[in-house]
């Protein structure tokens, strides 16, 4: 049964949730991370103010997001067949290096006053074209680094990283926003790049990777393995439609923050409030294995995401103004508790179960599910034409709950 086997067996002996650190390299390259993730976070919220700022359109974050994800998961098709033939750390450094770059650039823009709306977007996009290999890449260099046993750890204090900056970031962004300029958080995210740039170079040559076949061949290989292993395709199916109709109202934050009649302090806050409930969700997660079994973890995580979206939507349609501020700040934490401990065990089963001659390629095609969440704040954003925006998500949120009866019932089969 899929439930069974030396993969399932290391969801549950896996060591502590910090045992990966253990490993030299891992712990290195754990921290050019945080600095680099980080930079990212930043460079994301302060795009989104600049945009909304600029032209006060939830469209226009939508198109935004479109430039954002598009291009990377364009780009991610690519990058799981590139990670899979070379040398993982050198792709790595020279895409850390191209968004300094762009960041840079971004940066001087706003600085002499040249930034428009349009202009941010451009870069947004440009910046995208690299993220879309850099996902992959990511993804299969970490298990290089570390002994099996330690996966589940490696996965979750990876999750951490991304949790942990959503959670300290949009603050200290927002702050650095009301008291300065956009500029300087950009400069900051080109910081953070350089600092994985420094550590990158200090990490050992990886092994070289021997794909001879056609790259369409191999990218249909990859493909190919994620319908054949039904508990994958479920995974993926489940991990697609959370972020494209749930997780999407990140994106749109700064409109809800608007309603709420909330200033960039209190947005900053309000998205620190998910990254609060994400760390929680990351400490949670590990543990949740030892009394239930993976698949309903999955599938409750997944629902319980989408039910307090669907609150925190209500609120902002019933209580607008700032006495829905507490209240929102609630719902968006257990949102993003439940999406944490959705996504860790979801990455935890792939990454243990896709041989590594596969994993760039799959782990690029898992990469997909980060950018449709642009891609889904672009669809409500389009329904704002006709809706107000909070029925616009909550309808989006019921189509999700639909798919997820149907393809979190399979998977709970399958694992079981």
């Amino acid at each position: 049964m899929a439930g069974h086997g030396p993969a399932a067996d290391s969801l549950t002996d896996g060591g502590s949730t910090w045992s990966a650190l253990g490993h030299h390299d891992y712990r290195r390259y754990w921290l050019g991370s945080l600095a680099s993730v980080g930079g990212s976070q930043a460079q994301t919220i302060a795009q989104g103010w600049v945009v909304y700022e600029l032209t006060g359109s939830a469209l226009m974050l939508g198109y935004l997001g479109m430039a954002t994800a598009i291009p990377s998961i364009l780009m991610m098709l690519i990058g799981g067949v590139v990670a899979d033939r070379y040398s993982r750390r050198r792709i790595l450094i020279v895409i850390c290096l191209l968004v300094t770059a762009l960041l840079l650039l971004l940066c001087w823009l706003d600085a002499s006053g040249e930034l428009n709306a349009w202009i941010v977007i451009g870069i947004a996009g440009l910046i995208s074209l690299t993220t879309g290999i850099e996902w992959p890449t990511r993804q299969s260099l970490y298990p290089q680094l570390i002994d099996r046993r330690n996966m589940v750890s490696a996965v979750a204090l990876n999750s951490m990283i991304w949790q942990g900056t959503r959670m300290s970031v949009p603050a200290l962004a927002g702050l650095a926003i009301a008291f300065g300029e956009t500029w300087m958080v950009f400069l900051g995210a080109a910081a953070g790049y350089l600092a994985m740039v420094a550590v990158l170079l200090r990490l050992p040559s990886d092994q070289q990777q021997y794909v001879r076949s056609f790259p369409f061949d191999e990218f249909m290989e990859g493909l190919s393995f994620v319908f054949r292993e039904r508990l994958f395709l479920y995974y993926f199916l489940l991990s697609y439609a959370l972020m494209l109709l749930v997780v999407s109202h990140h994106q749109l934050m700064p409109a809800f923050a608007d309603l709420l009649g909330l200033d960039e302090r209190g947005y900053g806050y309000l998205m620190s409030a998910t990254g609060v409930g994400s760390v929680l969700g990351t400490l949670l997660a590990p543990g949740m294995r030892r009394y239930l079994a993976i698949g309903w973890i999955t599938v409750g995580g997944a629902f319980g995401t989408g039910i307090s979206v669907l609150v925190f939507c209500l609120i902002t349609l019933w209580i607008p103004g700032r006495d829905g501020f507490l209240p929102a700040m609630v719902t968006v934490f257990v949102a993003a508790v439940m999406q944490s401990v959705f996504l860790i065990n979801a990455l935890s089963v792939l990454q243990l179960r896709v041989p590594d001659a596969l994993r760039g390629r799959v782990m690029g095609l898992h990469g997909i599910t980060w950018n449709l969440m642009p891609l889904g704040a672009l669809l409500v954003g389009y329904l704002t034409d006709w809706v107000i925006l909070p029925l616009a998500m909550m309808f989006a949120i019921v189509v999700f709950l639909v798919i997820a009866v149907m393809a979190g019932t399979r998977l709970v089969t399958q694992e079981h």
